[in-house]
């Protein structure tokens, strides 16, 4: 499928995923994307069962969320942390049923470290890799429109809710197991499933209005950071708290009064007396920004770097995240990049936020 749309492919989080096609320019699918839609392989992500009576209790203590009041059906996006507060990851959490969880992760170290974990915890939970292997995001305005041709009722899903389609429900030939989510700003569906690239092909050969193009890792990259989300080891690392991130939206009201989760002291006292950095956004009209450079202000005091950077085609602007000195965070008007471009903070998103009609 891939070949047929001439992906140009690069190696990404341990697999060969496409970064672009060559017969389109990555501002105009990230253009399609907000105008209509498009459909992104994330199968690069991992996906896991965790199986048992304990299953949520063992994960609740490593994350952020409340995942032991989670209601069957629902999904989470949440943290999982280490001993001193920095971010391992950014996962979706889904509940199956009371004794059986969804775990969709960015890295592979995910899988070692609960895998590790469960050694030593006394309580019935076992592992289990989840059978589906594609992981497709659907996103845009019309996502919803063109999803509900081949899923009954898609679209009054509600966001962060999962639902499950098979050959016995709905008379749907594919098993596929969907969340509404809105990953990049604008109304999605992820869709795992044993058969994902049949079950794209067979969507696109079906339905030609709307349209649902393919986009390949620079675009889906230029529309995460359009919506100011971090990504795990470029934005957020194991030195990077929930605080410094600005990621304290995904600290449930239970754990942030009691903690009870891994670091939750370091974070804590960062809610109370502030961090020393913090995540900013950044913009520019006269220069292309990158990542690893260096934020300065007009006098050369060096305040902060940048992690992730891109061109907007939607903003006409060269974009950017990074982290720069608590101190400093709303005290410049004016930023210098590199030495030589002039820029200045910007909030997130870039882009307006997209919400599901």
């Amino acid at each position: 499928m891939h070949l047929q749309d001439k992906a140009v492919f690069t190696q990404y989080s341990g697999f060969h995923v496409p970064m672009n096609y060559e017969e389109k320019k990555v501002a105009d699918e990230v253009m399609e994307t907000r105008a209509h839609g498009s459909i992104h392989d994330a199968s690069y992500k991992r996906q896991f069962l965790l199986i048992g009576k304990d299953s949520s209790k063992f994960l609740d203590a490593l994350v952020t969320s409340d995942i032991e009041s989670l209601e069957e059906w629902k999904s989470v996006e949440t943290l999982m942390t280490n001993n001193n507060g920095g971010i391992i990851d950014i996962l979706i959490v889904s509940k199956l049923s009371k004794e059986q969880l969804r775990i969709v992760a960015n890295t592979p170290k995910v899988l070692t470290k609960v895998q590790n974990l469960l050694e030593g915890f006394e309580g019935d939970v076992r592992f289990e890799m989840a059978k589906e292997k594609f992981y497709f995001i659907f996103q845009g305005p019309e996502c919803a429109t063109y999803l509900k041709k081949f899923f009954h009722a898609i679209e009054t899903l509600s966001s962060l809710c999962s639902k499950e389609y098979g050959p016995n429900l709905y008379e749907y030939y594919y098993y596929a197991f969907i969340t509404r989510n809105i990953d990049t700003e604008e109304d999605g569906y992820s869709i795992s499933c044993q058969q994902g690239l049949g079950l794209v092909y067979y969507c696109r050969r079906t339905v030609r209005n709307p349209k649902m193009p393919l986009i390949g890792l620079e675009a889906k990259e230029c529309l995460r950071i359009e919506a100011g989300i971090c990504l795990t080891e470029c934005d957020i690392d194991e030195d990077t708290t929930p605080v410094e991130a600005e990621l304290t939206h995904l600290i449930s009201d239970r754990k942030m009064k009691d903690g009870c989760f891994p670091g939750s002291e370091r974070i804590l006292q960062q809610l109370r007396d502030g961090p020393r950095k913090r995540r900013r956004g950044f913009i520019s009209e006269e220069g292309r920004l990158r990542k690893g450079d260096t934020v300065c202000t007009p006098a050369g005091q060096r305040i902060g770097y940048v992690t992730s950077a891109t061109y907007s085609p939607i903003a006409k602007a060269f974009i950017a995240m990074g982290y720069v000195d608590e101190m400093h965070c709303n005290k410049t008007d004016v930023l210098v990049f590199n030495g030589s471009i002039r820029g200045k903070f910007h909030p997130f998103p870039f882009v307006s936020r997209g919400e599901p009609k």
